[in-house]
Protein backbone atom coordinates (compact mmCIF):
# COMPACT_ATOMS: atom_id res chain seq x y z
CA UNK A 1 0.00 0.00 0.00
CA UNK A 2 1.46 3.36 -1.39
CA UNK A 3 1.24 6.04 1.51
CA UNK A 4 1.14 9.65 1.02
CA UNK A 5 1.55 12.65 2.57
CA UNK A 6 -1.46 15.21 3.28
CA UNK A 7 0.01 19.21 3.96
CA UNK A 8 -2.52 21.44 4.77
CA UNK A 9 -1.38 25.08 3.81
CA UNK A 10 -2.96 27.75 5.79
CA UNK A 11 -3.59 31.24 3.90
CA UNK A 12 -3.48 34.62 5.42
CA UNK A 13 -5.64 36.98 3.49
CA UNK A 14 -5.16 40.61 3.86
CA UNK A 15 -7.83 43.13 4.50
CA UNK A 16 -7.49 45.71 2.08
CA UNK A 17 -9.34 48.82 2.95
CA UNK A 18 -10.29 51.54 0.07
CA UNK A 19 -11.43 55.14 0.21
CA UNK A 20 -15.21 54.00 -0.60
CA UNK A 21 -15.07 51.49 2.39
CA UNK A 22 -13.94 54.03 4.81
CA UNK A 23 -16.22 56.66 3.39
CA UNK A 24 -19.23 54.26 4.60
CA UNK A 25 -18.32 53.68 7.60
CA UNK A 26 -17.88 57.10 8.09
CA UNK A 27 -21.21 58.29 6.86
CA UNK A 28 -22.25 54.87 9.00
CA UNK A 29 -21.12 56.11 12.11
CA UNK A 30 -22.35 59.74 11.62
CA UNK A 31 -26.00 58.18 11.03
CA UNK A 32 -25.89 56.25 14.13
CA UNK A 33 -24.45 59.20 16.20
CA UNK A 34 -27.28 61.64 14.83
CA UNK A 35 -29.68 58.96 15.86
CA UNK A 36 -28.32 58.69 19.41
CA UNK A 37 -28.54 62.35 19.36
CA UNK A 38 -32.18 62.80 18.72
CA UNK A 39 -33.10 60.56 20.98
CA UNK A 40 -31.19 62.27 24.00
CA UNK A 41 -32.47 65.28 22.45
CA UNK A 42 -35.67 66.64 24.03
CA UNK A 43 -37.99 67.24 21.16
CA UNK A 44 -38.92 70.85 19.82
CA UNK A 45 -42.29 71.77 19.78
CA UNK A 46 -43.89 74.47 17.18
CA UNK A 47 -47.34 76.18 17.26
CA UNK A 48 -48.93 77.48 13.94
CA UNK A 49 -50.38 81.34 14.44
CA UNK A 50 -53.52 81.52 14.04
CA UNK A 51 -55.84 84.58 13.46
CA UNK A 52 -58.00 85.92 16.66
CA UNK A 53 -60.63 88.40 17.98
CA UNK A 54 -61.55 88.57 22.05
CA UNK A 55 -63.28 91.45 23.71
CA UNK A 56 -63.97 92.20 27.47
CA UNK A 57 -67.35 92.35 27.02
CA UNK A 58 -69.69 91.77 30.41
CA UNK A 59 -72.30 89.75 29.78
CA UNK A 60 -75.34 89.84 32.78
CA UNK A 61 -78.89 88.95 33.11
CA UNK A 62 -81.07 92.33 33.28
CA UNK A 63 -84.60 92.70 34.77
CA UNK A 64 -86.66 94.93 32.24
CA UNK A 65 -88.35 97.73 34.72
CA UNK A 66 -91.54 99.46 32.47
CA UNK A 67 -94.42 101.76 33.40
CA UNK A 68 -96.98 99.01 33.89
CA UNK A 69 -100.36 99.66 34.86
CA UNK A 70 -102.63 96.83 35.79
CA UNK A 71 -106.16 96.86 35.06
CA UNK A 72 -109.01 94.96 36.48
CA UNK A 73 -112.45 93.68 35.97
CA UNK A 74 -115.28 95.12 37.61
CA UNK A 75 -117.52 92.33 37.53
CA UNK A 76 -117.64 88.43 36.87
CA UNK A 77 -117.48 86.18 33.56
CA UNK A 78 -115.58 84.73 31.53
CA UNK A 79 -112.81 86.74 29.74
CA UNK A 80 -112.80 87.23 26.30
CA UNK A 81 -109.72 89.42 24.26
CA UNK A 82 -110.34 90.95 21.24
CA UNK A 83 -106.82 91.61 21.21
CA UNK A 84 -103.18 89.79 20.59
CA UNK A 85 -100.78 89.86 23.29
CA UNK A 86 -98.50 92.91 22.80
CA UNK A 87 -100.40 94.46 20.76
CA UNK A 88 -101.09 98.52 20.73
CA UNK A 89 -104.07 100.30 21.14
CA UNK A 90 -105.18 103.62 21.72
CA UNK A 91 -107.56 105.45 24.01
CA UNK A 92 -110.89 104.09 24.52
CA UNK A 93 -110.03 100.83 21.51
CA UNK A 94 -111.68 97.69 22.79
CA UNK A 95 -109.34 95.45 24.48
CA UNK A 96 -111.42 92.33 25.89
CA UNK A 97 -115.01 91.48 27.03
CA UNK A 98 -116.26 90.16 30.52
CA UNK A 99 -119.03 87.54 29.52
CA UNK A 100 -121.29 87.52 32.74
CA UNK A 101 -123.60 84.53 31.56
CA UNK A 102 -120.86 82.70 29.85
CA UNK A 103 -123.77 83.03 26.93
CA UNK A 104 -120.97 83.82 24.40
CA UNK A 105 -118.30 81.41 25.66
CA UNK A 106 -121.31 78.66 25.40
CA UNK A 107 -122.59 80.22 21.69
CA UNK A 108 -119.23 79.96 20.25
CA UNK A 109 -118.09 76.67 21.62
CA UNK A 110 -121.89 75.28 20.26
CA UNK A 111 -120.70 76.81 16.86
CA UNK A 112 -117.48 74.42 16.29
CA UNK A 113 -117.92 71.29 14.28
CA UNK A 114 -116.39 67.68 15.08
CA UNK A 115 -114.32 68.57 12.01
CA UNK A 116 -112.70 71.64 12.97
CA UNK A 117 -109.29 70.99 14.62
CA UNK A 118 -108.21 73.31 17.52
CA UNK A 119 -105.08 74.48 15.88
CA UNK A 120 -104.20 74.44 11.49
CA UNK A 121 -101.23 73.65 10.16
CA UNK A 122 -99.59 76.91 9.72
CA UNK A 123 -100.29 77.77 14.12
CA UNK A 124 -98.27 74.72 14.59
CA UNK A 125 -95.72 75.70 11.82
CA UNK A 126 -95.66 79.24 13.88
CA UNK A 127 -94.37 76.76 17.31
CA UNK A 128 -92.12 74.97 15.91
CA UNK A 129 -90.28 77.46 14.25
CA UNK A 130 -90.01 79.24 17.69
CA UNK A 131 -88.82 76.41 19.32
CA UNK A 132 -86.20 75.52 16.67
CA UNK A 133 -85.38 79.62 16.93
CA UNK A 134 -84.47 78.30 20.69
CA UNK A 135 -82.49 75.40 19.93
CA UNK A 136 -79.98 77.24 17.14
CA UNK A 137 -79.28 80.16 19.68
CA UNK A 138 -79.03 78.31 23.03
CA UNK A 139 -75.79 78.02 25.22
CA UNK A 140 -75.28 77.03 28.66
CA UNK A 141 -73.35 80.30 29.49
CA UNK A 142 -77.41 81.91 29.18
CA UNK A 143 -79.04 79.03 30.80
CA UNK A 144 -81.63 81.62 32.15
CA UNK A 145 -82.92 81.56 28.56
CA UNK A 146 -84.73 78.54 29.42
CA UNK A 147 -87.06 80.39 31.45
CA UNK A 148 -87.66 83.22 28.91
CA UNK A 149 -88.19 80.13 26.27
CA UNK A 150 -91.11 78.69 28.35
CA UNK A 151 -92.91 81.72 28.50
CA UNK A 152 -92.47 82.76 24.96
CA UNK A 153 -93.96 79.50 23.95
CA UNK A 154 -96.96 79.88 26.77
CA UNK A 155 -97.11 83.01 25.26
CA UNK A 156 -97.77 81.64 21.69
CA UNK A 157 -100.48 79.07 22.43
CA UNK A 158 -102.08 81.40 24.32
CA UNK A 159 -101.83 84.09 21.78
CA UNK A 160 -103.52 81.45 19.04
CA UNK A 161 -105.75 80.53 21.50
CA UNK A 162 -107.02 83.97 21.91
CA UNK A 163 -106.72 83.95 17.96
CA UNK A 164 -109.30 81.54 17.72
CA UNK A 165 -111.32 82.86 20.25
CA UNK A 166 -111.82 86.32 18.66
CA UNK A 167 -112.81 84.92 14.96
CA UNK A 168 -115.01 82.85 16.58
CA UNK A 169 -116.59 86.18 18.11
CA UNK A 170 -116.63 88.52 15.26
CA UNK A 171 -118.62 85.72 13.12
CA UNK A 172 -121.88 85.72 16.21
CA UNK A 173 -124.60 87.86 16.07
CA UNK A 174 -124.90 91.62 16.49
CA UNK A 175 -127.22 90.21 19.40
CA UNK A 176 -124.93 88.13 20.48
CA UNK A 177 -122.43 90.96 21.18
CA UNK A 178 -124.39 93.58 22.62
CA UNK A 179 -125.18 91.40 25.31
CA UNK A 180 -122.21 92.02 26.81
CA UNK A 181 -120.32 95.46 27.22
CA UNK A 182 -116.62 95.54 26.44
CA UNK A 183 -113.67 97.61 28.30
CA UNK A 184 -111.55 99.99 26.46
CA UNK A 185 -108.13 100.81 27.14
CA UNK A 186 -107.95 104.26 29.38
CA UNK A 187 -104.68 105.56 27.28
CA UNK A 188 -102.49 104.42 24.14
CA UNK A 189 -99.93 101.78 25.04
CA UNK A 190 -99.16 98.08 24.56
CA UNK A 191 -101.31 95.43 26.00
CA UNK A 192 -99.98 93.01 28.07
CA UNK A 193 -101.44 89.09 28.77
CA UNK A 194 -99.53 88.34 32.27
CA UNK A 195 -98.41 89.54 35.80
CA UNK A 196 -95.83 88.59 37.45
CA UNK A 197 -95.41 90.99 40.11
CA UNK A 198 -92.64 92.99 39.09
CA UNK A 199 -95.30 95.97 37.85
CA UNK A 200 -94.79 98.26 40.77
CA UNK A 201 -90.83 97.68 40.92
CA UNK A 202 -88.35 100.46 40.35
CA UNK A 203 -84.81 100.78 39.97
CA UNK A 204 -84.49 101.84 43.64
CA UNK A 205 -86.79 99.60 45.07
CA UNK A 206 -85.78 96.24 43.11
CA UNK A 207 -85.02 93.63 45.48
CA UNK A 208 -82.02 91.63 45.06
CA UNK A 209 -83.99 88.44 45.26
CA UNK A 210 -85.89 89.99 42.13
CA UNK A 211 -82.81 88.85 40.24
CA UNK A 212 -83.53 84.79 40.70
CA UNK A 213 -84.97 83.04 37.79
CA UNK A 214 -85.45 79.99 39.53
CA UNK A 215 -88.14 81.86 41.88
CA UNK A 216 -89.71 83.47 38.78
CA UNK A 217 -93.45 83.42 38.51
CA UNK A 218 -95.63 84.59 35.61
CA UNK A 219 -98.98 84.22 35.51
CA UNK A 220 -101.17 84.46 32.04
CA UNK A 221 -104.20 85.00 30.98
CA UNK A 222 -106.33 83.93 27.80
CA UNK A 223 -109.91 84.24 26.41
CA UNK A 224 -112.09 81.70 28.38
CA UNK A 225 -110.49 82.53 31.80
CA UNK A 226 -113.10 82.69 34.53
CA UNK A 227 -112.62 85.90 36.25
CA UNK A 228 -113.76 87.69 39.36
CA UNK A 229 -114.51 91.19 40.03
CA UNK A 230 -111.16 92.98 40.80
CA UNK A 231 -108.75 90.25 39.16
CA UNK A 232 -106.60 91.73 36.83
CA UNK A 233 -107.52 91.12 33.00
CA UNK A 234 -104.40 92.49 31.66
CA UNK A 235 -101.78 95.25 31.81
CA UNK A 236 -100.92 98.13 29.43
CA UNK A 237 -97.40 99.88 29.25
CA UNK A 238 -98.44 103.67 28.94
CA UNK A 239 -94.46 105.00 28.41
CA UNK A 240 -92.25 104.52 25.65
CA UNK A 241 -89.65 104.86 28.24
CA UNK A 242 -88.22 102.20 29.81
CA UNK A 243 -85.22 100.67 31.99
CA UNK A 244 -82.92 97.61 31.87
CA UNK A 245 -81.47 97.11 35.73
CA UNK A 246 -78.44 94.51 36.26
CA UNK A 247 -76.89 93.38 39.36
CA UNK A 248 -73.16 93.67 38.34
CA UNK A 249 -69.94 93.39 41.28
CA UNK A 250 -67.74 96.34 42.26
CA UNK A 251 -64.63 95.05 39.63
CA UNK A 252 -67.40 95.22 36.95
CA UNK A 253 -68.86 98.73 38.04
CA UNK A 254 -64.96 100.21 37.94
CA UNK A 255 -64.93 98.76 34.53
CA UNK A 256 -67.41 100.38 32.87
CA UNK A 257 -66.33 103.64 34.94
CA UNK A 258 -63.19 103.75 33.63
CA UNK A 259 -64.27 102.99 30.30
CA UNK A 260 -66.84 106.12 29.95
CA UNK A 261 -64.08 108.24 31.45
CA UNK A 262 -61.78 107.40 28.16
CA UNK A 263 -64.70 107.99 26.06
CA UNK A 264 -65.25 111.57 24.73
CA UNK A 265 -69.03 110.91 25.99
CA UNK A 266 -69.11 110.99 29.61
CA UNK A 267 -71.15 108.56 31.69
CA UNK A 268 -72.40 106.55 28.22
CA UNK A 269 -72.46 102.84 27.33
CA UNK A 270 -73.25 100.60 24.41
CA UNK A 271 -74.52 97.11 24.46
CA UNK A 272 -76.39 94.01 23.29
CA UNK A 273 -79.90 92.73 23.30
CA UNK A 274 -80.13 88.67 23.75
CA UNK A 275 -77.50 88.97 21.10
CA UNK A 276 -79.14 90.92 18.41
CA UNK A 277 -77.18 92.32 15.53
CA UNK A 278 -77.53 95.84 16.64
CA UNK A 279 -75.96 98.29 19.38
CA UNK A 280 -77.48 100.54 21.85
CA UNK A 281 -75.53 103.78 23.53
CA UNK A 282 -77.30 105.16 26.53
CA UNK A 283 -76.37 106.95 29.28
CA UNK A 284 -76.16 104.70 32.57
CA UNK A 285 -76.55 105.20 36.33
CA UNK A 286 -75.27 103.14 39.05
CA UNK A 287 -77.09 102.30 42.63
CA UNK A 288 -74.45 101.00 45.17
CA UNK A 289 -75.58 97.67 46.73
CA UNK A 290 -74.10 95.59 49.42
CA UNK A 291 -72.36 93.34 47.67
CA UNK A 292 -72.08 95.39 44.30
CA UNK A 293 -73.74 97.52 42.36
CA UNK A 294 -77.58 97.95 40.27
CA UNK A 295 -76.76 98.90 36.71
CA UNK A 296 -79.34 101.39 35.14
CA UNK A 297 -79.93 101.57 31.30
CA UNK A 298 -82.10 104.19 30.61
CA UNK A 299 -84.35 102.84 26.64
CA UNK A 300 -86.40 105.72 25.29
CA UNK A 301 -87.19 102.59 22.10
CA UNK A 302 -87.84 99.34 21.49
CA UNK A 303 -90.37 98.93 23.72
CA UNK A 304 -92.62 96.25 21.56
CA UNK A 305 -89.54 94.39 20.95
CA UNK A 306 -89.04 93.22 24.53
CA UNK A 307 -92.21 94.00 25.88
CA UNK A 308 -93.24 90.57 27.06
CA UNK A 309 -89.64 89.53 28.32
CA UNK A 310 -88.85 89.70 31.70
CA UNK A 311 -85.11 88.56 32.21
CA UNK A 312 -83.20 89.84 29.07
CA UNK A 313 -79.74 89.12 28.48
CA UNK A 314 -76.88 92.34 28.29
CA UNK A 315 -73.76 92.01 26.52
CA UNK A 316 -71.98 95.27 27.48
CA UNK A 317 -69.50 96.45 25.10
CA UNK A 318 -65.89 97.02 26.53
CA UNK A 319 -62.82 96.70 24.58
CA UNK A 320 -62.58 94.28 21.30
CA UNK A 321 -59.62 93.48 20.55
CA UNK A 322 -58.24 91.76 17.14
CA UNK A 323 -54.78 90.27 16.05
CA UNK A 324 -52.92 86.92 16.21
CA UNK A 325 -52.99 84.30 19.00
CA UNK A 326 -49.99 82.74 20.49
CA UNK A 327 -49.16 80.60 23.42
CA UNK A 328 -47.86 82.67 26.24
CA UNK A 329 -45.04 80.37 27.16
CA UNK A 330 -43.70 81.37 23.18
CA UNK A 331 -43.15 84.91 24.56
CA UNK A 332 -39.94 85.75 25.45
CA UNK A 333 -38.65 89.04 26.73
CA UNK A 334 -34.90 90.29 26.54
CA UNK A 335 -32.97 93.04 27.30
CA UNK A 336 -31.69 95.12 24.61
CA UNK A 337 -30.16 98.20 23.69
CA UNK A 338 -31.17 101.81 22.25
CA UNK A 339 -28.27 103.03 19.65
CA UNK A 340 -28.64 106.49 17.99
CA UNK A 341 -29.60 105.93 14.80
CA UNK A 342 -26.16 108.55 13.55
CA UNK A 343 -23.88 105.21 14.79
CA UNK A 344 -25.18 103.56 11.98
CA UNK A 345 -23.83 103.54 8.19
CA UNK A 346 -24.65 101.19 5.29
CA UNK A 347 -22.04 99.12 4.57
CA UNK A 348 -20.53 97.11 1.45
CA UNK A 349 -23.02 96.82 -1.64
CA UNK A 350 -25.70 95.91 0.84
CA UNK A 351 -27.22 99.28 0.35
CA UNK A 352 -30.15 98.97 2.68
CA UNK A 353 -27.84 97.52 5.66
CA UNK A 354 -27.50 99.06 8.54
CA UNK A 355 -24.11 98.39 10.05
CA UNK A 356 -21.97 99.95 12.89
CA UNK A 357 -18.43 100.27 13.53
CA UNK A 358 -17.05 99.50 16.58
CA UNK A 359 -12.98 99.42 17.75
CA UNK A 360 -12.36 95.78 19.65
CA UNK A 361 -9.87 94.15 20.85
CA UNK A 362 -7.43 91.17 18.72
CA UNK A 363 -5.88 88.01 19.81
CA UNK A 364 -3.07 90.68 20.09
CA UNK A 365 -4.63 92.91 22.29
CA UNK A 366 -4.63 95.75 20.01
CA UNK A 367 -7.31 98.12 19.03
CA UNK A 368 -8.76 97.86 15.87
CA UNK A 369 -12.42 98.63 13.49
CA UNK A 370 -14.54 96.22 12.70
CA UNK A 371 -17.34 96.40 10.98
CA UNK A 372 -20.86 94.55 12.35
CA UNK A 373 -24.37 94.25 11.42
CA UNK A 374 -26.92 94.08 14.20
CA UNK A 375 -30.06 92.75 14.61
CA UNK A 376 -32.19 95.20 14.87
CA UNK A 377 -35.51 94.11 16.69
CA UNK A 378 -37.13 97.50 16.70
CA UNK A 379 -36.97 101.31 15.89
CA UNK A 380 -38.14 104.70 16.70
CA UNK A 381 -37.83 107.91 15.16
CA UNK A 382 -34.31 108.10 16.71
CA UNK A 383 -33.07 104.82 18.14
CA UNK A 384 -32.64 101.39 16.33
CA UNK A 385 -33.15 98.68 19.29
CA UNK A 386 -30.51 96.18 18.71
CA UNK A 387 -30.08 93.24 20.09
CA UNK A 388 -26.79 93.12 22.52
CA UNK A 389 -25.19 89.57 22.15
CA UNK A 390 -23.60 91.04 19.35
CA UNK A 391 -21.47 92.84 21.68
CA UNK A 392 -18.11 91.88 23.47
CA UNK A 393 -16.31 93.29 26.67
CA UNK A 394 -13.94 95.96 25.65
CA UNK A 395 -16.19 97.45 22.26
CA UNK A 396 -16.77 101.17 21.81
CA UNK A 397 -19.43 101.88 19.19
CA UNK A 398 -17.98 104.51 16.58
CA UNK A 399 -19.38 107.36 15.23
CA UNK A 400 -18.67 107.72 11.57
CA UNK A 401 -19.23 111.71 11.52
CA UNK A 402 -17.18 112.84 14.18
CA UNK A 403 -15.37 109.51 15.43
CA UNK A 404 -16.70 109.97 18.70
CA UNK A 405 -17.12 106.32 20.59
CA UNK A 406 -19.65 104.96 23.00
CA UNK A 407 -19.17 101.62 24.93
CA UNK A 408 -22.16 99.75 24.73
CA UNK A 409 -22.59 99.17 29.15
CA UNK A 410 -23.44 103.47 28.10
CA UNK A 411 -26.31 103.04 25.87
CA UNK A 412 -30.08 103.05 27.30
CA UNK A 413 -31.04 99.32 27.88
CA UNK A 414 -35.24 98.55 27.27
CA UNK A 415 -37.03 95.42 27.26
CA UNK A 416 -38.56 94.13 24.24
CA UNK A 417 -40.90 91.23 23.77
CA UNK A 418 -40.66 88.68 21.29
CA UNK A 419 -41.33 85.00 19.65
CA UNK A 420 -38.63 82.70 18.14
CA UNK A 421 -39.53 81.68 14.38
CA UNK A 422 -39.32 78.59 13.27
CA UNK A 423 -40.21 78.74 9.52
CA UNK A 424 -36.62 78.03 8.34
CA UNK A 425 -35.74 75.00 10.91
CA UNK A 426 -33.85 77.54 12.81
CA UNK A 427 -35.07 79.53 16.47
CA UNK A 428 -35.21 83.61 14.82
CA UNK A 429 -36.10 85.97 17.01
CA UNK A 430 -38.61 88.52 16.64
CA UNK A 431 -40.78 91.31 18.55
CA UNK A 432 -44.08 91.51 18.76
CA UNK A 433 -46.54 94.04 19.91
CA UNK A 434 -49.05 92.47 22.56
CA UNK A 435 -52.67 93.83 22.20
CA UNK A 436 -54.20 91.31 24.91
CA UNK A 437 -52.82 89.38 27.92
CA UNK A 438 -55.03 86.24 28.39
CA UNK A 439 -54.71 82.92 30.99
CA UNK A 440 -53.45 80.64 28.60
CA UNK A 441 -52.61 82.83 25.58
CA UNK A 442 -51.87 86.53 23.97
CA UNK A 443 -52.74 88.30 21.43
CA UNK A 444 -50.60 90.20 19.45
CA UNK A 445 -50.50 93.16 16.91
CA UNK A 446 -51.07 92.17 13.14
CA UNK A 447 -48.60 93.19 10.48
CA UNK A 448 -45.46 93.24 12.17
CA UNK A 449 -42.66 90.49 11.90
CA UNK A 450 -45.24 87.04 12.96
CA UNK A 451 -47.59 86.51 10.35
CA UNK A 452 -51.10 84.03 10.30
CA UNK A 453 -50.40 80.82 9.60
CA UNK A 454 -46.09 80.94 10.97
CA UNK A 455 -44.91 78.24 12.75
CA UNK A 456 -43.20 79.69 15.97
CA UNK A 457 -41.62 77.96 19.21
CA UNK A 458 -44.03 76.33 21.52
CA UNK A 459 -42.10 77.04 24.67
CA UNK A 460 -39.46 80.45 24.38
CA UNK A 461 -37.69 79.00 27.19
CA UNK A 462 -36.39 75.89 25.75
CA UNK A 463 -34.55 77.03 22.87
CA UNK A 464 -31.85 79.74 22.04
CA UNK A 465 -31.07 82.23 18.65
CA UNK A 466 -30.08 80.31 15.70
CA UNK A 467 -30.49 76.99 17.34
CA UNK A 468 -31.14 74.13 15.04
CA UNK A 469 -35.39 73.11 15.37
CA UNK A 470 -34.96 69.88 13.29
Amino acid sequence: MKSSNNKVTSITKKVKFNAASILFVVILFYIVAQMVMSLRKHPITTYKVSSSDVNDNINCTGIALRNETLIKADKNGYLVYFLRDNDKVAKGGAVCTVDETGAIVSTISDTKTSSETVFSSSDYLSVRSTIDTFKDSYSDSNFYSVYNFESTIEGKVLELSNEIMMKNYNGQSEAVKNAVSNMTAPQSGVVLFYTDGYESYTPDTLPDDAFSVTNYKKKAYKSGDIINSGDTVYKLVTDEKWNIVCNITFEQANQILEKSNQSTSQSRITFKINNSDFDITTNYDLIQKKDGYYLVLPISKYLIDYADERFINVSIKLNAYDGLKVPNKALLKKEALKIPKEYFTRGGDEADTNKLEVYRLNEEGNKEAVQLEPNILKSDDKCYIVDKSIFKEGDAIIRMDSNETVVPEALERTDVCGVYLANKGYAEFYTVTIVNEGEEFTMIQRGENINEYDNIVMDASEVSDYQKLF
